[in-house]
């Protein structure tokens, strides 16, 4: 046990090792004469850039603003594969233009630097990065029958209560359900007869909540908060680190299991995060949410819910198939449920999702077949260069374009810059 925590403790200091000294080259270069057209543009097919370069609408409204864990301490980072061969590209980038003739003036400190971070990157090998599970913390297999220790419920009552009156939390917490749709579950997990959905849900759902709620509080009220959604991030990982092989395609299931990828995307492990997206994803076909015509009759309201909960898992398909460089699960052509007029006529008051975040969507899915997916690379360098700049003409106009839901969302976030405090002390 000792000898894992010294290992890991290793690996954690690397990790900060090798971004101090990345954002070192960075620097050095940010305010260089840049002639891109020299460089050598053929990058290996990790590279995200375009998906890095989110609008607020998206990566600040749409899935990936919401409260993640409260101690990172790098380890997610550390497992993630992706990240290590994004982090190899940028220092095989930054080298060139270095490199490069173009660019005068290069500090003395850059080159060492660069030396150090291929260094770095040496080090780690093959396969050091992979995914593992999470932390199982001695539970049955079957883990709906186990009763874990919930938050106090008077605590966990009066946090959605302000969630309910305050725009700013509802600004930082789950984009995927409305308050009113969780409140359900709530009572339901703590009646003491849920599913394993019941849980996850909610257990998302308190994390969320009590992490922004308790950067509201002051003193001891605020440590309490603060251990009450950790305790509620050690449950969760105990019951997703028992979910069984074969899941129940229902509706509760696909929107757990979409809170759970947000949460993985929270912690930067996104390799994870796509695992559980994926039966999200399947779920979702199974059960006909991409077709415009239901199997069977349903309520309005059944109808909105179920049409959301497509729609944000399509988005976060998008920009997680981009970022780690995998075909999307959702196929455009497989789709008929419209999007056109939904954030309108939603029922309840769950965030609206706008078109423009599902064209966003629409336009990231182009680019990885256009230009990263197999069939692309496999094509000249200068077509693909082309088409490469006519996409991302697409992408600026796209986030220069105007959307009532946009705009009627980003008029419920806090007007100081101080009130988004708390939600990207969150995010760090």
């Amino acid at each position: 046990m000792h000898q894992m925590q010294k290992l890991t403790s290793q690996s954690e200091s690397k990790i900060d090792h090798l971004s101090v000294k990345l954002d070192r080259v960075l620097a050095s270069i940010e305010n260089l004469e840049s002639s891109f057209g020299q460089i050598d543009t053929s990058a290996p097919s990790t590279r995200t850039n375009l998906a890095g370069n989110t609008p607020l609408s998206l990566a600040g409204s749409a899935l990936l603003h919401k409260t993640p864990a409260e101690d990172h301490s790098g380890s997610e980072l550390q497992r993630d594969a992706v990240l290590a061969t994004q982090a190899a590209f940028a220092t095989k980038f930054a080298q060139k233009a270095v490199d490069s003739s173009h660019l005068q003036q290069v500090s003395p400190d850059v080159r060492p630097c660069l030396d150090a971070l291929r260094d770095e990157l040496k080090e780690r090998g093959p396969g050091h990065g992979d995914p593992k599970p999470p932390e199982i913390h001695g539970i049955s297999a079957d883990a709906s029958q186990h009763h874990f220790t919930l938050p106090p419920i008077q605590l966990a009552m009066a946090a959605i209560h302000k969630l309910k009156e305050s725009s700013h939390l509802r600004f930082c917490w789950c984009m995927e359900i409305d308050v009113g749709q969780f409140v359900d579950y709530f009572f339901t997990v703590y009646s003491g007869t849920p599913s394993l959905a019941d849980q996850i849900i909610v257990h998302c759902g308190l994390h969320n909540l009590l992490v922004p709620y308790g950067k509201q509080q002051k003193d001891k009220t605020s440590q309490d908060i603060k251990s009450q959604a950790s305790l509620c991030q050690q449950n969760l990982e105990s019951i997703l680190a028992n979910l069984p092989f074969s899941i129940p395609s229902t509706y509760d299931f696909a929107l757990a299991l979409l809170m759970t990828t947000t949460y993985f995307v929270q912690r930067c492990s996104m390799s994870q995060a796509w695992s559980y997206l994926a039966a999200a994803a399947q779920i979702c076909l199974t059960l006909g949410y991409h077709r415009e015509v239901p199997s069977k009759p349903e309520k309005k309201q059944e109808r909105q819910r179920r049409v959301r909960l497509f729609w944000l898992v399509y988005i976060m398909d998008k920009l997680l198939a981009l970022r780690l460089n995998r075909p999307p699960l959702l196929r455009d052509r497989d789709i008929t449920v419209s999007y056109e007029g939904y954030g309108e006529t939603a029922v309840d008051s769950s965030l609206p999702i706008a078109p423009k975040w599902i064209k966003m969507g629409m336009l990231y899915g182009r680019i990885y077949d256009e230009i990263f997916s197999p069939g692309a690379l496999l094509q000249p360098s200068t077509p693909r260069e082309a088409r490469a700049r006519e996409l991302a003409v697409e992408l600026d106009c796209l986030f220069e374009s105007k959307d009532p839901v946009e705009e009627s969302f980003m008029e419920e976030l806090p007007e100081h810059p101080d009130d988004l405090l708390p939600r990207l002390q969150c995010e760090k």
